[in-house]
C-alpha cells in the first residue's frame, strides 16, 4: 500500500521536475 502511494507521488515529482527542467531550456534559448 505504501509503495503505490510513494510510486504515485514520485511519479508527481518527476512530472514536476521535468515541467521545470523544460521551462529552464526554453529560457535558456
Amino acid at each position: 500500500m505504501y509503495d503505490k502511494l510513494i510510486n504515485v507521488a514520485d511519479a508527481e515529482t518527476q512530472k514536476t521536475t521535468k515541467k521545470k527542467l523544460k521551462n529552464l531550456v526554453d529560457i535558456e534559448k
